[in-house]
């Protein structure tokens, strides 16, 4: 909601699987003919193109070979030169930031946290070239990908 109140010009769809977020709530009714959720299927063909992806605190729920085949959902739905955009929290090489949630995302999903370098090797993989990681919040970090 925040990119559409500071992007006039943009319109978002918000994708969820099988079934809609009942606590999404859009607060500003002015941005509802700009905003809209639909339903996908993960494992299936995506119906929508789109300029960007966000994809916000998803990743991390997915196994690496789960979240390759998401990214590569995401590629097939960009033009190229289309931007993705990860907010993830990442593994502290030199510490133990993320070793927690790394955990429960394991005993949780299956899924865990990663490095920016694990990042960059899925999003490679994808057909993605990741540029740089940036610090949102001490536990949240930005990474943008650009189709290749």
């Amino acid at each position: 909601c925040e990119i559409l109140k500071n992007h006039p010009s943009i319109h978002g769809r918000l994708a969820h699987e099988d079934r809609p977020l009942y606590h999404f709530n859009l607060a500003d009714k002015s941005l509802q003919k700009r905003l809209k959720q639909f339903f996908i299927q993960y494992d299936q063909e995506w119906a929508f193109t789109a300029e960007a992806i966000l994809m916000p605190r998803f990743l991390h729920y997915f196994p690496d070979y789960e979240a390759l085949f998401l990214l590569k959902k995401a590629h097939q739905a960009l033009p190229q030169g289309g931007k993705l955009y990860l907010f993830e929290m990442l593994v502290d090489t030199e510490g133990y930031g993320g070793g927690l949630l790394d955990l429960n995302m394991l005993v949780e999903s299956g899924g865990k946290l990663r490095t920016f370098e694990q990042f960059q090797r899925l999003l490679k993989q994808a057909g993605f070239f990741a540029h740089e990681v940036q610090n949102i919040k001490p536990h949240l970090q930005f990474i943008q990908g650009e189709k290749q």
